[in-house]
């Protein structure tokens, strides 16, 4: 598909979807309470032009605001970027978050991309940066910008499949949202919640149990390893490529152990760490799943577990985030 009829598609998408002054303007969207891990989804299947901006009305109290998206495909520039920047209520910018995307070879254009994620100050100043994806061949992707405002401090995170902590730094009062672009940016989804995910700090920490003899055991019990993941939400509690160890737990089922694999919060992980819990219900092989997420929370609801071909898998499903992550086993003996 041709890039002009590919954008001229994705432009009347948007407008079947969206009112006028988002293509012509800048949109207000007011933020909405939710329960689920990554919020409601307020924004879907759209594009923002770089003439126009999108405007976000956020709650004074704590926020959630997740944004995926990609630099239209095609593009012939050596640099390009959108940003999500975050001011009070008389538009002074308090932080912010750009997502670049820059030639890895200057004038090259088959030589793949660089996508780095910066954290602005109230200033404008450079706070923090990384590389977001280092692979010139995936850089053409979508692309996720996660931010997080509780008690005068924003976290920030960045990445594609998982997440790269950009930090925590101490903002202002927050009232506005407003994302722009430098080329078309196609956005997959604006998901928003009225309640912030606090800072891992103010997470309580979970407990740790002993994994000596997790290695040598049988399904369901032993250590898995993850396979893959389906998702809807790019979130999609990936935290890390976790390696866990399943053990019987005192007040029945299954305790989860955390073993490796954390990229979110991977200092504060430690082996052994409980990081669910399988309770048995009325129907054979299916448990109700206690999951503590990357940042210590355990507010997910509605997960649920099984294991199937004799335990060779473990399938983890997450209703509320509409994602899927199974893991597989790794054998006795590791």
């Amino acid at each position: 598909m041709g890039t002009r009829r590919r954008h001229n598609e994705l432009q009347g998408r948007c407008r079947a979807l969206l009112p006028p002054v988002l293509l012509a303007g800048a949109m207000m969207l007011s933020a909405f309470s939710s329960s689920a891990l990554s919020g409601i989804r307020v924004l879907a299947d759209s594009v923002l032009m770089p003439a126009d901006s999108l405007k976000f009305s956020l709650p004074p109290d704590g926020f959630s605001i997740e944004v995926c998206g990609r630099l239209t495909p095609g593009r012939q520039r050596s640099s390009a970027q959108w940003s999500l920047r975050l001011a009070d209520g008389e538009g002074r910018q308090e932080g912010g978050v750009t997502v670049s995307s820059d030639e890895t070879l200057p004038g090259d254009f088959d030589a793949g991309r660089r996508v780095s994620a910066q954290v602005a100050g109230r200033a404008g100043e450079r706070l923090a940066a990384d590389e977001i994806c280092g692979n010139p061949g995936q850089t053409d992707g979508f692309f996720t910008v996660s931010v997080s405002v509780a008690d005068g401090f924003a976290e920030y995170w960045a990445g594609n499949e998982s997440y790269r902590s950009l930090g925590t730094f101490r903002v202002g009062d927050i009232s506005v949202g407003v994302l722009r672009t430098t080329v078309p940016l196609e956005i997959k989804s604006v998901n928003m919640r009225g309640e912030a995910r606090e800072p891992w700090q103010t997470g309580r920490r979970p407990e740790v149990r002993d994994t000596s003899a997790v290695g040598r055991m049988a399904p369901p019990c032993g250590i898995y390893r993850y396979l893959d993941y389906e998702t809807e939400t790019r979130r999609a509690l990936r935290g890390g490529d976790y390696r866990l160890g399943v053990l019987p737990a005192p007040e029945g089922g299954y305790d989860l152990l955390y073993l490796s694999g954390a990229d979110h919060n991977a200092d504060n992980w430690e082996a052994g760490m409980v990081k669910g819990h399988l309770a048995p219900t009325v129907f054979v092989n299916h448990y109700d799943l206690t999951w503590t997420d990357a940042s210590f929370r355990t507010d997910i609801a509605g997960a649920w577990g099984e294991f199937s071909g004799d335990g060779a898998l473990m399938i983890l499903y997450f209703p509320t985030e509409k994602a899927v992550l199974r893991f597989s086993f790794e054998g006795a003996g590791h």
